[in-house]
């Protein structure tokens, strides 16, 4: 039986179970629980179908177990040229939505309607994902985030999904 390091009572199983995943029942935690899947599908499909890199940092930072975070909900990044900066780099940005359960509501034009929302978070976005590299001393990965910081000083393609 593996223990937690931060709460040493707790077996990790029942640390992320009972603390870290969404509940299945009640309030909020099945929307976020099929939220977070798709986010985690979409973040695989850009990733290793569509070669973009992206960052995981969204989901190994959440605090509240059935809150989403808060931001684009997914962020790819592709670099033409590892060396240089090019107007070909991607910055590619989805917003998704996800449900388990019957009904009649049409997720994929809520996602798309939510889209609109993105100009205004992709700042925040990759700020955090800049800053959480920072936080673990990853400069390198910071650079490559920085890098789409700056629009105009350095033009990148942009592609946003639902």
């Amino acid at each position: 039986m593996t223990e937690n390091p931060q709460t040493p009572d707790l077996t990790i199983t029942h640390y992320l179970n009972d603390l870290k995943f969404p509940t299945e029942v009640g309030g909020l935690g099945p929307a976020t629980r099929a939220g977070d899947f798709g986010e985690i599908l979409v973040a695989d499909f850009l990733q290793w179908i569509l070669g973009f890199w992206v960052p995981r940092v969204r989901w190994c930072s959440k605090v509240i177990r059935n809150e989403s975070s808060k931001g684009s909900d997914v962020i790819g990044f592709h670099f033409e040229n590892d060396d240089n900066h090019s107007s070909r780099d991607t910055l590619a940005v989805f917003e998704t939505k996800t449900k388990f359960s019957a009904g009649k509501k049409n997720k994929l034009q809520e996602a798309i309607n939510d889209s609109a929302k993105d100009h205004a978070r992709i700042a925040e976005s990759l700020n955090f994902i800049k800053q959480k590299f920072i936080d673990k001393e990853n400069f390198l990965d910071a650079q490559r985030v920085e890098r789409f910081q700056s629009p105009i000083d350095h033009p990148y393609r942009q592609k946003y999904g639902a």
